[in-house]
């Protein structure tokens, strides 16, 4: 009778321990969770322990196998994805009275936004000038090419001037000047495909040679892994993304690089590797809202102390 009581409170105490442990580590949404399993595995012992545990090994394994659908839904917009739009109402909030007023049958107004356009240096403004170009109003029309004409070759006389620079002192911070110009060109929108595959050439050649020049500044590896990408080249980027991670793990570069990569390609045995990674490696609130969506998903999270 001693031994049958001393394996029970053993038991108790074995079940009370992990599941406060767990519980401990748990995200706030898990926690309920534990708690039941807990009940479960002290009101049937001893076959509760083993049951709770094979229900927190079916739940997670169910988390992984369900989390691609959710995801895809997610990136594509549907359902509504309310906290990429939080994030993208943030950074292109200045572009809402632009896009507002050329909408607007005024052709004055549209003509005074066009100039405020090729003035404020305003993130993507090629979308917007060549939106205005499929205006009605002819004189308006001038306006918007005339501009994209001055943008282009204003970001091109200053990319040529950082790169006389940088060529010659060879500084680390001309070099990051320069990138910082090849990408706000890149992403200003007021290159037609044939001139953006011109400039990403440019662009991979410069920042290959600012690699081997200044290997302990990751940006430049970061970056020619989001150009590779971006052309699709993905062997590549893969590899620039890797690098980075290997140098660094505590950064999240190079892991949300390969996320992207992994995804696109259905390569879901690495993809969780990474995830796996990021949860164990990286701030959790350091991470892109995206990708914190993703870890909260696969049930990543550390506990705050790990955070």
């Amino acid at each position: 009778m001693i031994a049958v009581l001393a394996i029970l409170f053993f038991y108790i105490v074995l079940s009370s321990f992990l599941f406060t442990l767990l519980r401990k580590r748990a995200p706030v949404e898990k926690k309920g969770l534990y708690a039941y399993l807990l009940t479960i595995s002290l009101i049937c012992p001893p076959a509760g322990l083993p049951m709770a545990v094979m229900l927190i090994l079916l739940q997670k394994r169910k988390n992984r196998a369900g989390w691609i659908d959710d995801y895809s839904k997610y990136v594509t917009f549907d359902p509504v994805n309310y906290e990429d739009l939080r994030t993208e109402a943030r950074e292109d909030r200045e572009l809402v009275p632009f896009s507002s007023g050329l909408n607007l049958d005024n052709p004055d107004l549209q003509k005074k936004l066009i100039v405020q356009l090729g003035s404020h240096g305003i993130a993507n403004e090629g979308v917007l000038l060549r939106k205005a170009m499929n205006l009605n109003d002819t004189e308006t029309v001038h306006y918007a090419a005339t501009t994209i004409n001055v943008l282009n070759d204003r970001y091109r006389k200053q990319v040529d001037e950082t790169k006389r620079r940088f060529t010659d002192h060879y500084r680390l911070d001309d070099a990051e000047k320069l990138a910082d110009l090849y990408f706000h060109y890149l992403l200003s929108g007021i290159l037609l495909s044939g001139q953006e595959k011109d400039l990403i050439d440019e662009c991979i050649h410069f920042l290959i040679h600012a690699v081997h020049l200044f290997p302990n500044a990751p940006a430049f590896q970061y970056r020619l892994g989001s150009l590779y990408l971006r052309t699709g080249d993905l062997d590549r980027a893969e590899r620039r993304f890797l690098k980075l991670t290997e140098s660094d793990p505590s950064k999240y570069y190079g892991y949300t690089g390969l996320l992207e990569i992994y995804y696109m390609n259905n390569r879901w045995a690495k993809f969780y590797t990474v995830v796996d990674q990021i949860a164990r490696n990286v701030k959790f609130d350091r991470l892109p809202e995206k990708y914190r969506w993703m870890i909260r998903r696969l049930g990543g999270v550390k506990s705050e102390t790990n955070i």
